[in-house]
């Protein structure tokens, strides 16, 4: 596709000249999932197992594989945030999560100053009585004890009648009053001023202290009124009708102090005074009216909490209609349209991000990250290579790619899979001293990043053969949910992050051997999806939390499969197919979605095949697993299939006891095809292959092809022959390396 597999090696093995660190464990994959025919014959003694016959029995085998672990730093235990939970504990075991003393839910956080109540429709109001000012909000202070409204304000105001219209002030409308109808509407003004493509009138409007208009090109872009005296923010704003609308704090970016308080559907911001060295709350000291502006929008969606998907695609929908070359805009929202699974609508915005900022290392980032999302790993990998490559990439950026290359290289064959936890280990490294950053971007990135390279590191481990991978797997993931409790804690995220570890330890817990009782974390993930869908109604975040449970439940079928519990795994068989149904309508053009329902199939047909005897069953699965398995297979050099041969071979067997014997021919040789490719690869163990070759002997047998029959048994003996001096030269397995 996108070069040859030496290029991709090239690519993510000296991507920036980094110096990875060689694994330390064996990587090959062992096919342990569904059971071979030893393995079937003690789940005989089972609940409606039966007994396989002799040595014509065919057996299913997909597989599953081990990685080895690198170190990693300590992460910072600095506090950054607000919100508040109790702290967790990190699990000892790989096969549980925190002990239960989180809080009942994390604290939303903290609102801007204003209740929603009523559009203005242009008539005057009522001045409110003094009142003693208070602090209003975590964004808009009052200065002093005094400080009540001038005069009649909100007579003087002019809010427009609709809530997405450019407010109004004394009939000037910025963006609309031309040079013409504002001198017709308030006379000469006091003084002009030029400056470059325009002039700024100022004039004398009692009882305001002064009113300043900007033009350009004849028309009205910006009115500035001084107020008489300060004013109580959240009170101004229900004065002059504007509390109904969501407003976002303005803040200095390097001290955080508060510098105003925006309306983004009125253009209008109230400007506060600075703030006292006494920590003393702030008042308005001035109002400014414009047009409706994207960074507006841009910047309440960046503020809104985490789960609020619905009204941060619509802020950030907004912005871009309104100024289509904010490339900020644009590179946000293709962020949140990866969160909600829109893969293609998120790499359209990634791409007019790019185009607007070539040289953005960031903007190319979010766009490997749609890249790999969907399925087109090369490209991503060359991409992310840039950015490596690049010298202005900003550290945090560098550690997010490092991550991404983690991700990429563990799909690929074992020379590059090598590499993954290096670069989870250097990302894990860079993010350590960013994690205490005074710029809260990057401070939350770091957090976010930590977080995702140690549970990728726990996944790598689980996968590899280490004779003490169990406790070094709970060590990655107890470290992992220890940075999300904190997290959630400091306010620097929701539970969503804690959903997040759940999914992740099931999935670890698929490689583990012996399999171990997946319920601790099932029920961890249950009761937070439980409280986040009980505190929202965003109906994008409530798919999502769908999804994330579908996909736990999908890893608890697995691992019940493994632990030869088929009620246990046939109900989570039936959760899963509720969940990813309900949470799958926005992500219909995700590959990795629609492989995810095909690997549900077949392994719903499995548990029909190899516990209940069922192939009847069976097949019905696999006829919906096959189109999706098959079709969004990705296309590409570094991809190395792991279970999917396997699956094929095992597919078979049912095809082949329902009489279908030409399909499960066709499924066993094009299932033995890609397990050779995995053996070629170094990502499966060539006595893996006696299955699929022991099968064919069989069916070509029993159809009176001798020749192919013999065949496939010599090419039996040559397995067994290479599986025993394999085991021999392997004898010795060594130890995992914990988290620093």
């Amino acid at each position: 596709m996108f070069g040859a597999k030496s290029e991709l090696f090239w690519n993510l093995t000296l991507c920036g000249c980094i110096t990875l660190a060689a694994p330390m464990g064996s990587f090959a994959e062992d096919s342990v999932l569904v059971a071979t025919r030893k393995a079937l014959s003690e789940v005989a003694e089972g609940e409606n197992a039966a007994p396989v016959s002799g040595d014509s029995a065919l057996s299913p085998i997909p597989q599953l594989s081990e990685q080895s672990p690198e170190p990693a730093e300590q992460p910072a235990e600095e506090p950054i945030g607000q919100q508040s939970t109790a702290k967790q504990a990190a699990p000892k075991k790989a096969g549980t999560p925190p002990a239960s003393t989180k809080a009942a839910a994390a604290k939303k956080p903290s609102e801007p100053a204003g209740d929603a109540q009523r559009v203005s429709d242009g008539s005057p109001a009522k001045p409110a009585a003094a009142e003693p000012s208070e602090p209003v909000g975590p964004a808009v202070r009052v200065a002093s004890a005094e400080g009540a409204a001038p005069g009649d304000l909100a007579g003087a105001y002019r809010a427009a009648a609709a809530a997405t219209e450019t407010a109004t002030f004394q009939g000037v409308t910025p963006g609309k009053t031309t040079a013409e109808q504002l001198a017709s509407q308030w006379g000469d003004a006091e003084r002009v001023s030029a400056i470059a493509g325009g002039e700024v009138r100022h004039y004398s409007l009692p009882p305001f202290a002064g009113v300043d208009v900007l033009l350009h090109n004849g028309v009205v872009k910006l009115v500035k009124v001084e107020l008489a005296k300060q004013e109580n923010p959240d009170r101004l704003a229900q004065r002059i009708r504007v509390d109904h609308i969501e407003p976002v704090s303005v803040e200095d970016e390097t001290t955080g102090e508060a510098l105003g308080v925006a309306y983004p559907e009125k253009g209008l911001l109230l400007l506060l005074a600075p703030a006292g060295a006494d920590g003393a709350p702030q008042f308005v000291t001035h109002l400014a009216i414009q047009p409706e502006d994207a960074e507006a929008f841009a910047l309440r969606a960046e503020k809104r909490p985490a789960g609020e998907y619905q009204k941060r695609l619509a802020d950030l929908e907004r912005a871009v209609s309104i100024d289509k070359n904010n490339s900020y805009a644009w590179w946000m929202l293709a962020q949140q349209r990866i969160e909600v699974g829109q893969l293609v609508e998120a790499e359209e915005a990634a791409l007019k991000a790019m185009a607007l900022k070539p040289d953005s290392d960031a903007f190319r980032l979010r766009w490997c990250e749609c890249l790999a999302q969907l399925g087109r790993y090369d490209q991503a990998v060359l991409e992310s290579r840039k950015v490596l490559d690049s010298q202005q990439a900003p550290r945090i950026v560098r550690a997010q790619s490092l991550e991404l290359m983690g991700r990429l290289a563990a799909l690929g064959e074992a020379p590059i899979a090598e590499k993954a936890i290096g670069f989870h280990d250097q990302a894990i490294k860079i993010a350590d001293e960013l994690i205490g950053s005074d710029d809260r971007r990057e401070r939350l990135a770091a957090q976010q990043l930590l977080l995702e390279a140690h549970l990728a590191t726990a996944e790598e481990i689980a996968r590899r053969k280490y004779n003490d991978k169990e406790e070094v797997v709970g060590q990655w993931i107890g470290r992992a949910s220890g940075l999300a409790e904190k997290m959630i804690e400091d306010g620097e995220a929701g539970l969503e992050v804690r959903l997040r570890v759940a999914s992740s330890a099931l999935s670890a817990l698929t490689y583990l051997r012996p399999a171990k009782d997946p319920s601790p974390w099932i029920k961890e993930a249950e009761e937070t999806a439980t409280l986040m869908l009980a505190d929202s109604q965003d109906a994008l975040l409530r798919a999502s939390i769908e999804w994330q449970l579908g996909e736990v439940y999908f890893r608890a079928l697995q691992i019940e499969h493994t632990r030869r519990e088929p009620k246990n795994a046939l109900r989570y068989g039936e959760l899963a197919l509720e969940k990813l149904g309900s949470g799958g309508e926005v992500r219909a053009n995700s590959p990795a979605a629609g492989l995810l329902v095909g690997e549900l199939y077949f392994h719903l047909g499995a548990l029909q095949a190899v516990h209940l005897q069922n192939h009847e069953e069976a097949v019905g699965w696999y006829d919906r697993a096959q189109p999706l398995l098959e079709e969004l297979q990705p296309e590409s050099e570094l991809f190395v299939p792991r279970r999917y041969g396997e699956s094929l071979v095992s597919m078979a067997v049912s095809y082949w006891e329902q009489d279908q014997k030409d399909e499960a021919l066709r499924l066993t040789e094009r299932g033995a095809e890609l397990m050779n490719e995995s053996v070629g690869a170094g990502v499966l163990d060539a006595a893996a292959l006696a299955v699929p070759y022991g099968n064919l002997a069989t069916m070509h047998k029993k159809l009176g092809e001798t020749d192919e029959a013999a065949k496939y048994n010599e090419l039996l003996k040559g397995i067994k022959s290479q599986s025993n001096a394999a085991a021999a030269k392997n004898a010795a397995v060594p130890l995992a390396k914990a988290p620093r």
